[in-house]
Order: structure tokens, then sequence, then C-alpha cells
């Protein structure tokens, strides 16, 4: 499975494929192995326009569903790959049915709000945002102290939240959440 990682990483996404498979078939009650499995067929579908690459990873996850019991992972993959479509309001339905099993799952707060600023509905994208930072301690709001970069530097997901939640309040013109989320040195 590391090594799938690493060949990942390494720009290798078919050599990769062809470990995570492997590993698969060695460890089939492996959950990480099949939703990260799930996470690279569907990014690889969006990146490089590959449609039928959904349908492969909707079957993988289905198969992945049976080994998780349907738990709230299964929700989430199903939605990321409506989001990836442009189907957002088939991955809606399942985003909400991952939040409704696993309510304090930051990422999938932050993904869910990913897809409502992909589709411009900045209200509801700022509302996710929102829960998801009120779920981190807020020593990330130490802009000045030494937890706050390393924070930052291995929480590439509470970046992503807070810039997006400032570029929704900038969208919808909400002045004053602009004002406090400035003070934390947040840009574009």
């Amino acid at each position: 499975f590391k090594k799938g990682l690493d060949s990942l990483y390494e720009g290798k996404p078919e050599l990769s494929q062809k470990i995570f498979d492997e590993a698969e078939k060695l460890n089939p009650n492996q959950e990480i192995i099949w939703t990260t499995n799930v996470e690279i067929l569907t990014m690889e579908a969006s990146d490089f326009n590959m449609p039928q690459l959904f349908v492969s990873a909707e079957n993988l996850n289905e198969s992945a569903g049976i080994f998780m019991n349907f738990n709230a992972d299964y929700f989430f993959y199903k939605a990321q790959i409506k989001r990836y479509q442009k189907k957002y309001e088939e991955a809606e339905t399942y985003y909400k049915k991952a939040n409704e099993l696993a309510p304090i799952n930051t990422i999938f707060l932050k993904e869910w709000g990913m897809m409502y600023y992909e589709k411009g509905d900045y209200k509801n994208a700022a509302d996710k945002f929102e829960k998801f930072l009120a779920l981190i301690p807020d020593y990330w709001k130490n802009q000045s102290g030494e937890d706050y970069r390393l924070l930052i530097k291995h929480f590439p997901d509470l970046w992503d939240a807070v810039r997006y939640l400032y570029n929704s309040y900038e969208k919808l013109g909400n002045k004053e959440k602009l004002d406090y989320l400035s003070q934390f040195k947040v840009k574009k």
C-alpha cells in the first residue's frame, strides 16, 4: 500500500493503481486500500477527463461498501464521485448521509463546503466552512505562534477551509466577516 502511495506522489498514477489493485487482492478487508483506490479513480477521471473511470470508482465504492458496512466513508466517497461529475444534487444527498453518520468529521464538512463553493452557493459554503472551523481547537487563531505555523503546514484542509470561507464571504459582500478573517492573514 505504501508503495502505491509513493508511486502516486511521484506522479505515476498508472503504476500506483496497479500496486493498489495488488494490495487490495492481498488485503481485501482493508478499508484504507479500497477508499484510496476510489479516490484515485475519481481524481483521475476528473483530471484526465476520463468519465469511464467514474464508473470504475462507483463500482469499487459499492464493493467497498460491503466491507465497510456502508459506513460514513462509503457515503462520503459516493458524494465525492458525484461532486467531481458535477452532479451536485446527488452529491448533496450523500454528503448529508455521511455527515449524519459522522457529524464531527471535518474533512466531510470541508469537502461539502467545497461543493457548494464550486456551484456558486457561497452562503451554504460559508456555513459548512464555519462548522468545520468550529470543530478545530481555537489555537489556529494565534497566527503569530509556532503552533499556528505548524498547524497550517500540517493541516492543509484547515488552510483551504479558511481561504474558501474568506472567499465566500467576499463574494457575499460580508465585510464584517472579512475583517474578522483578515486578522489571521488570510489571502485568496
